[in-house]
C-alpha cells in the first residue's frame, strides 16, 4: 500500500498564464433564478454527462453500503471558471450540489480564492502545489477551515449565491486588460 503520495510542480514546469482563459461578460450579471431556468432549458445532451457522473457517485456509494464517503472538488483556477458558458456554469454548480446531498461530508476548493487565483500555487490552473494540497487535506481533517467551503451543509440558493459572489468579486478585481467575450 503506497502511503506517501506528493505531488510536486518542477521548477521546470511552465508558469501558470491564464490569458488565454476570456471572462465571460455575461457572467457578472448572472443570478440564482437565472441558473435555475437555464438549467430547465440547457439542452440534455450538454446535462447527460454531469448527470451521469452524478448517478455513478452514488453507485459508487451503494457499492460499499458500511462505508463513509468524504468528497471534494478540486482547485481550479478562477481564469478557467470565467470563462465557462453561463450554460456550463449552471451545470458544474447543479452537478456538484447534487453530489453533496448523498455524499457528505462534501467539500468545494474550486470556489474562485486567493490560494485558487495565486497563479504560483499552480502551473495549469487544475493541479495545485503541495503546499495547497495540504490546505485541503487540512480542512478535510478539521485542523483549518481557512480554504474551500462544506456544500452538504448548504441550501442550494446558499451555495451557488455563495459560488457566484466569489467568482463575481474574481472577475470584478481583473484588470481591463483581461479580454472579455
Amino acid at each position: 500500500m503506497i502511503t506517501d503520495f506528493l505531488c510536486k510542480i518542477l521548477p521546470t514546469a511552465p508558469k501558470y498564464n491564464p490569458a488565454s482563459e476570456k471572462i465571460n461578460s455575461e457572467l457578472p450579471r448572472l443570478k440564482y433564478d437565472e441558473i435555475e431556468n437555464l438549467l430547465l432549458n440547457v439542452p440534455l445532451e450538454k446535462t447527460n454527462l454531469s448527470l451521469s457522473a452524478v448517478q455513478q457517485y452514488r453507485q459508487l456509494t451503494t457499492l460499499f453500503p458500511g462505508s463513509k464517503f468524504i468528497g471534494y472538488v478540486p482547485p481550479v483556477s478562477p481564469w478557467k471558471l470565467a470563462a465557462m458558458s453561463k450554460e456550463k456554469l449552471a451545470v458544474y454548480l447543479d452537478s456538484l450540489f447534487r453530489v453533496s446531498r448523498f455524499i457528505s461530508p462534501f467539500y468545494d476548493f474550486s470556489i474562485p480564492s486567493k490560494i485558487t487565483a495565486n497563479k504560483s500555487n499552480t502551473y495549469d490552473g487544475s493541479h495545485y502545489s503541495i503546499q495547497t494540497n495540504t490546505m485541503i487535506a487540512d480542512c478535510m481533517n478539521n485542523k483549518s477551515q481557512d480554504f474551500g467551503i462544506r456544500i452538504d451543509q448548504m441550501t442550494r440558493e446558499a451555495y451557488f449565491n455563495f459560488f457566484l459572489r466569489s467568482l463575481f468579486d474574481f472577475i470584478s478585481q481583473q484588470s481591463p486588460s483581461n479580454e472579455r467575450v
